[in-house]
C-alpha cells in the first residue's frame, strides 16, 4: 500500500438525517513515479477511495484509473454487474498520549475485513466529496498540518531543503514527526545524552532512519534522511549519512520480522534491539574525541559504551 493515505471527514444529509463518514484516499504505489507528480491530483488519479462509518465498518468506495472512476466498491451491487471482488482489511490501532510527554507507540487492537464487489456503475455521493478533498493545493494542506504542535516543532528544526521537500509531500509529516520524536526520546532513555558526538548520536540517527523505514518505506526514508544532512560540515555529514544508512539497511534485514509482529510497541522493540546491537558491534560511526572542536575530531567505530540503561 502507498504511504500516501489522505483522510477526510465527510458529512451527508438526507432530509433531517445527518451522518458522518471517514473517507480514505489511497494512491497506487507507483502513482508519483508514473505520473511524475509530488502530490495527488484528481485529473490523473490512480487508486482507491474507501468509506467507513462511525463504527469503523466499510460502507462503499470508488476505483479510479487515470482520473476517471472505473468502478464502485460495495456489498449491495447486483450480481449481473459484478466485474470482480476484493477483500478490504483494515488494521485498527490506538495510541496513548500523556500531557507533557507526547504520544507514544501505536497499539494494535483489531482487524476488520469485508469482501466487496467491484462494478462499473456510475454515481456516488462520495465522488463529489472526493473532488472537493483533492481540489485543494499542498499549501493549504501543509498549513493545516502545521497547526499540530508536534509537527510545528519538527518544522522549526528542518533546513530549507527539508522544508521544500515536505511542502510538496506534506502527508509524510506525521510519520516523520513520530520517527523524530521516538529517536529523541529513546536516545535520552538509553544514553541520557543527546549531543552530536559519541555512540548516542550514532544510535539516534540509525534508529530514526529505521523507524522512518518502517512507516514510509526505505526509499522515502533515504530521501528524508539525506535531506536532513544538507549543509553540514563534511565530517558530521559523513558520520550522519553513514548511521542513517545503517538504520535503513538494518530495517531491511529485519523487515519480515517486524511485519510478522502484530503489536506496535513490540515492532518498535525489535527495531530498538537490532539498532542497539549494531552500535555495540561497531557497525556505526561516531566522532572522537567527544565534545571538542570539530577540527580535532575523526570518525571512529561505535562501541557498547556510554549506555545509562
Amino acid at each position: 500500500m502507498s504511504s500516501d493515505i489522505k483522510t477526510n471527514l465527510v458529512f451527508t444529509k438526507v432530509k433531517d438525517k445527518i451522518e458522518s463518514f471517514e473517507m480514505r484516499i489511497i494512491s497506487e504505489d507507483d502513482y508519483y513515479l508514473k505520473k511524475k507528480k509530488t502530490k495527488l491530483a484528481l485529473n490523473d488519479f490512480d487508486g482507491y477511495v474507501y468509506i467507513f462509518d462511525n463504527n469503523k465498518n466499510f460502507v462503499s468506495g470508488l476505483l479510479y484509473q487515470d482520473g476517471k472512476k472505473v468502478g464502485d466498491l460495495g456489498n449491495n451491487i447486483k450480481k449481473s454487474r459484478i466485474l470482480d471482488q476484493v477483500e478490504i482489511c483494515v488494521d485498527w490501532h490506538s495510541q496513548v498520549c500523556v500531557d507533557g510527554y507526547g504520544c507514544y507507540d501505536w497499539l494494535y487492537t483489531h482487524t476488520t475485513c469485508s469482501t466487496v464487489n467491484i462494478d462499473g456503475s456510475a454515481g456516488s455521493i462520495f465522488t463529489t466529496a472526493l473532488e472537493a478533498a483533492m481540489s485543494g493545493g499542498s499549501s493549504s494542506s501543509l498549513s493545516s498540518m502545521l497547526q499540530f504542535p508536534g509537527i510545528q516543532d519538527l518544522w522549526s528544526h528542518l533546513n530549507a531543503t527539508e522544508q521544500a521537500y515536505f511542502t510538496a509531500k506534506w502527508w509524510l509529516l506525521p510519520d516523520a514527526y513520530n520517527a523524530y520524536r521516538a529517536a529523541e526520546d529513546y536516545v535520552l532513555f538509553y544514553y541520557c545524552n543527546n549531543n552530536d558526538d559519541g555512540n548516542w548520536n550514532a544510535f539516534k540517527h540509525a534508529f530514526w532512519a529505521a523507524m522512518l523505514s518502517a512507516t514510509v518505506g526505505p526509499r522515502t526514508a533515504l530521501e528524508i534522511t539525506d535531506n536532513h544532512e544538507v549543509g553540514q560540515d563534511a565530517v558530521n555529514q559523513s558520520m550522519d549519512l553513514f548511521n542513517n544508512n545503517l538504520g535503513i539497511n538494518t530495517f531491511k534485514q529485519i523487515s519480515s520480522q517486524v511485519a510478522a509482529e502484530p503489536i506496535a510497541n513490540k515492532k518498535t522493540g525489535i527495531i530498538l534491539n537490532a539498532i542497539l546491537q549494531k552500535i555495540a558491534q561497531g557497525q556505526g560511526r561516531r566522532l572522537l574525541p567527544e565534545n571538542v572542536d570539530i577540527s580535532l575530531q575523526t570518525l571512529n567505530i561505535t562501541t557498547n559504551a556510554n549506555r545509562c540503561r
